[in-house]
């Protein structure tokens, strides 16, 4: 099955939504600060995809 770069953005997308909001889940159950740099997120979500 081929995606189209689109279909493939889309999922991309998501991925980095879903690893977003757990990075946000676990920061706020350990009382941390939820506050990132826009640097700080495309690091973390670059090494998680």
């Amino acid at each position: 099955m081929k995606i189209s770069p689109l279909n493939h953005l889309k999922k991309q997308d998501y991925q980095k939504e879903v690893i977003i909001n757990n990075l946000i889940k676990e920061r706020k159950a350990n009382n941390l600060p939820i506050t990132f740099s826009r640097e700080t997120i495309e690091t973390f979500v670059n090494n998680h995809l």
